[in-house]
């Protein structure tokens, strides 16, 4: 044996070839424990950063973006808008406002019932999106009010236009002391004078105008005489087998005789009159 083998065997520090293999597999457990733990930590880090900047997000979303909603839930609630237009929106309605409020159109969306004293602009268009219809002012005072498919627009000042949602073709044009009424069904639109002033101040100095316009379009006869009923306060008898026909007319600005006259003409039918009580027959 030479003198290096002699050292090796006596070298305190020299390790066997089974340990030098644990030492190995022990070292690189403990390396790979540590870089798994640190893996594990950085994956916390990003998680917590994802976290903060989704609630960032969140809370930007709802600070710019998400729209403004009023409800009134119990009682009325009055509010006013960044354009000086003043709301008072009754007991279970909803109005949702934009951000961008107010834009080149100033845009409500509205559930319910709500009056409007609207912040006049030429410029800028005022328009209330209802249920089926959208009403459309440059600055006045309206309610409307809107309920299981019945839609009106009580007018008090300045003129408004009424579109039903779908339809830019006919737009109906109000002036003040005027409602707007579907009577309950987007077949019917009707413009006749403001029943009731809401204005106390006002309530002498304007009388309502006694201009009415009906319009039918596909609609069932028996609606469209009850329709006439009300509004001219007289009583129309006509066939029953007549109570589903559809009918189609505009009558504008006409006495209740011209009114009975059309419609009579329109079903082929003869008018008999009797004071306030009208007779269509066969």
């Amino acid at each position: 044996m030479n003198k290096k083998e002699k050292f090796n065997e006596k070298d305190p520090f020299l390790l066997t070839p089974q340990e030098s293999e644990l030492l190995r597999e022990t070292v690189s457990a403990r390396i790979q424990k540590m870089e798994e733990k640190n893996r594990w930590k950085h994956l916390g880090v990003a998680v917590s950063l994802l976290l903060l900047l989704g609630i960032a997000g969140f809370a930007g979303y709802d600070r710019y973006i998400s729209p403004d909603v009023y409800m009134a839930q119990f009682s009325p609630l009055d509010m006013k808008l960044a354009d000086g237009t003043v709301i008072r929106l009754f007991e279970g309605g909803k109005l949702t406002v934009e951000k961008s409020f107010p834009g080149e159109t100033r845009d409500v969306y509205l559930e319910g019932n709500a009056v409007f004293r609207v912040a006049k602009s030429k410029e800028h268009p005022f328009i209330v999106h209802g249920t089926d219809y959208a009403t459309t002012v440059l600055g006045t005072v309206f309610k409307v009010t809107q309920q299981k498919g019945a839609f009106k627009v009580d007018l008090y000042e300045g003129k408004v236009s009424v579109t039903k949602n779908g339809d830019k073709e006919e737009i109906y044009i109000l002036s003040p002391n005027e409602t707007f009424t579907n009577y309950g069904t987007q077949k019917i639109a009707a413009i006749v004078p403001l029943k009731q002033a809401p204005l106390p101040s006002a309530q002498n100095e304007i009388k309502a105008p006694e201009i009415i316009s009906l319009q039918f379009k596909e609609c069932r006869f028996a609606d469209a005489v009850k329709v006439i009923e009300e509004v001219y306060h007289i009583k129309v008898l006509f066939p029953k087998e007549y109570s589903d026909k559809l009918v189609t007319t505009r009558l504008t600005d006409m006495s209740p005789d011209i009114v009975m006259q059309s419609l009579a003409l329109s079903m082929r039918l003869e008018l008999q009159q009797h004071g306030t009580t009208y007779q269509l027959e066969k």
